[in-house]
């Protein structure tokens, strides 16, 4: 009905053969509206098609398959319509399951791989990817394609090899830029090896901000080839069922978190975790004191709610209750920045918006940016504090067994007893 009367409408005003630039202010209050209404406006003719699919097209969240082919088709009938698409989700539903169901890939068809792959192949010029590799796996060949890519945020990317197409993309770009360097200063020398030119011309990469979320420790090394990067977000460690029980083995290698912060690049290496298993990284990186260390707890909106009456009273802790919606609300916030407005004037309206929808502090798109409940360094403070706010959080602990078994695990780390 609202996309009826909205062309409806546009069709009377088209009708009176009004100049272009008159219509447009108009035509841009009516897009303001809703995305159906930009929609009815791609529906009146050639121009004003071209004129709004840049827009409808500039963001784009697809939750299912049958959407990831729908789009896939629409890119490969109109090849520009991918041009315009800066910022792309690609989240499957099936991240509303729990984080221990994705343990083989049964779960996951291959015809949604290859959608996947296809659709990164035909968005050249995507700034922003959001990605369910729980899901949609099998996307090496089309991550080359996303030269211009300044920011990823990778769901269950938990396996080694897993950012391997990115290091690949970059340490190819890397010989071009180190290969037109050389021709303007009319050297003809090859190029040095992959370590050297991370360290020189890495600044010059266009990523520089990326989330991996139900990560593992084995990682981090893989992130230390990714040489552009500014900022590194770690959101909820994998396999805690597993790692639980077992206080020698390590969640992340010390020595790969040493070697992310030698970087000069980097300017916030951020963890983020429910407080106990947070608690032991803490411990387990104790001495690393680097301000740009830091650490961010993660508390479910129905444990506060249940504790505190109100989830929003609550401003250090972050909402993991439905990863499904936090995440898909994250691609809608962004979908509407860049409908109906300016990228850099999101951002910098993000970093003042508390709780956004009551899901996320700060702003669920902006992960990076410091909030006012994170912890320093990994510091005796730090540690102390984790363990304060878990105990604000979620009271003193139960006399059970499992607490009994838990509690070595989070107060007699090495370094921190007595």
């Amino acid at each position: 009905m609202e996309r009826a009367h909205v062309t409806s409408c546009a069709n009377v005003l088209a009708s009176k053969r009004l100049p272009h630039e008159l219509l447009l202010p108009i035509f841009d209050l009516v897009a303001s509206e809703s995305l159906t209404a930009t929609l009815a406006l791609c529906c009146l003719n050639r121009f004003w098609q071209n004129e709004y699919e840049r827009r409808v097209y500039r963001s784009v969240l697809l939750q299912r398959q049958s959407e990831v082919q729908l789009v896939r088709r629409a890119l490969r009938s109109r090849p520009e319509r991918g041009q315009h698409i800066r910022d792309l989700s690609l989240i499957h539903i099936s991240l509303g399951r729990r984080e221990d169901q994705f343990e083989s890939d049964s779960e996951i068809t291959h015809a949604s791989a290859v959608d996947a792959d296809a659709l990164l192949q035909l968005t050249p010029n995507v700034r922003r990817l959001q990605l369910s590799h729980c899901y949609f796996f099998g996307w090496e060949r089309g991550l080359y394609n996303t030269k211009q890519l300044e920011e990823a945020h990778l769901h269950g990317c938990r396996d080694q090899g897993c950012l391997k197409a990115l290091i690949n993309k970059e340490d190819k770009m890397l010989e071009d830029i180190a290969m037109k360097d050389a021709s303007a200063r009319g050297s003809h020398t090859n190029p040095s090896s992959k370590e050297m030119l991370r360290l020189k011309y890495g600044d010059q990469l266009p990523m520089k901000r990326i989330e991996l979320c139900f990560y593992t420790g084995a990682m981090l090394a893989e992130l230390v080839q990714l040489s552009g990067l500014t900022h590194i977000v770690l959101t909820r460690v994998y396999s805690r069922r597993q790692i639980a029980g077992l206080p020698n083995v390590r969640l992340l290698p010390r020595s790969s978190v040493q070697m992310l912060l030698s970087s000069p690049r980097i300017k916030r290496l951020i963890i983020q975790d429910e407080t106990k298993m947070l608690s032991r990284i803490i411990s387990e990186l104790n001495g690393i004191e680097d301000p740009r260390l830091r650490f961010r707890a993660l508390v479910s909106r129905q444990t506060l709610e249940a504790r505190f009456g109100s989830a929003d009273t609550l401003h250090p802790a972050q909402s993991i209750g439905n990863r499904y919606e936090d995440w898909v609300t994250r691609a809608q916030l962004w979908r509407d920045a860049f409908l109906f407005g300016e990228e850099e004037e999101f951002k910098q309206a993000a970093q003042e918006v508390p709780y956004s929808g009551g899901l996320l502090v700060g702003h669920p798109a902006t992960p990076w940016q410091d909030q006012r409940g994170d912890y320093v360094g990994a510091t005796l403070e730090t540690f102390t504090g984790v363990l304060a706010f878990d105990l604000m959080i979620n009271g003193p602990p139960n006399p059970g067994p499992a607490e009994v078994e838990a509690e070595p695990l989070l107060i007699s780390m090495p370094g921190f007893e007595g």
